[in-house]
């Protein structure tokens, strides 16, 4: 008989045929790769947004601290017998030399913020480095070692997770070279303190335009100082300042533009207008050929979909969208819709 290593039996297969199909075919081989690959394609996306939503939860992390800190300060510094925010920029001799001086080298807000957030060492280096330990003007050589200090100093809280140097807009801009911004997360902060509508001279207590009646309905949830010869108690917003009520202003506002944090004024605040918003829409970057433009406006971020954090004055947190709408947003940068006596 001879034997040909065939069995021709119903359903009968040789050993050797059956060593032969041990392996995957090439096209079996291609067809599971196209699975995987497949696969791979629709979980990637998840997992992207399970890590953004992580980061965006982080940032939304610093603004309930800066949120608290910021509360624990007004408890602790009052202003005719109310709680009261601390001013965007001041030197702690009360007496801020001149706008474009206290706008370009007064301490910022986060400075007085530092203590009440975890940071007392940080604070108390700073104000050794001053020179006096009194948060004078930091001219001369007292600058230097300020910004030596800033610029080495991370804040725990200072810069939204999502944040990196290449951070574009949606008209595919970068944030940091259009704005003079700033490349890394040291010395840098991507939240802003809200001054309301108004910017420079009129937003400083003291002047002769803050009292008018179109300027109280212009002011945010931070005055941005006090004139010269002022108290800087008398800069402080009070709760009672909030006429429309703490939970319908914006306290601080996500910034996709990182700027030092310590010094410098207008890097550290934002603030906004109807006529202004409709030159710069909300989540674009604005070049920096002027100083204003720096700190206008606040709502930009690395977040996807046109978010952008906030805390609320009340302490709240919450996540906005860049089309929310002119009128809406103004509505929650001013403390009052109505022009009432100020009580500063």
């Amino acid at each position: 008989m001879c034997h040909s290593g065939l069995d021709f039996r119903p359903g009968g297969i040789s050993p050797k045929s059956r060593e032969k199909r041990a392996g995957f075919t090439l096209i079996e081989l291609l067809v599971v790769i196209a699975i995987i690959g497949v696969l791979v394609g629709l979980l990637l996306p998840a997992v992207q947004q399970a890590r953004e939503a992580a980061r965006r939860n982080s940032c939304g992390n610093n603004l309930k601290q800066m949120g608290l800190a910021l509360h624990s300060f007004a408890d602790v510094n009052t202003y005719r017998g109310d709680n009261g925010f601390p001013t965007a920029s001041k030197l702690l001799n009360g007496s801020n030399s001149a706008l474009t001086a206290s706008g370009i080298q007064a301490y910022t807000w986060v400075v007085d913020m530092l203590p009440f957030g975890e940071q007392v060492n940080l604070y108390d280096q700073m104000k050794s480095a001053s020179g006096g330990g009194n948060f004078q003007s930091p001219f001369g050589a007292t600058k230097s070692a300020v910004d030596a200090l800033g610029n080495a100093s991370e804040l725990s809280f200072g810069t939204c997770p999502s944040w990196t140097p290449d951070v574009r807009d949606p008209n595919g801009v970068n944030f940091r070279t259009e704005t003079n911004g700033r490349g890394d997360r040291k010395g840098s902060i991507t939240y802003r303190a809200n001054i309301g509508m108004q910017y420079w001279g009129n937003s400083l207590v003291g002047n002769v335009n803050n009292m008018k009646v179109w300027m109280q309905k212009a002011k945010g949830a931070m005055n941005m100082g006090v004139l010269s010869g002022g108290s800087q108690n008398a800069g402080l917003t009070t709760f009672r300042d909030f006429k429309d009520g703490l939970t319908q202003c914006i306290l601080l506002a996500e910034n996709a533009s990182a700027q030092q944090w310590w010094l410098g004024q207008h890097r550290v605040v934002s603030w906004t207008n109807p006529t202004v918003l409709g030159t710069y829409p909300l989540g674009t970057a604005v070049t920096p050929n002027a100083k204003w433009k720096r700190n206008y406006h606040g709502a930009s971020s690395a977040h996807p979909a046109g978010l952008f954090g906030t805390v609320y004055a009340d302490g709240s947190v919450k996540f906005l969208n860049t089309n929310i709408g002119d009128a809406a947003y103004v509505a929650q940068v001013r403390r009052a819709s109505e022009a009432v006596k100020d009580t500063q």
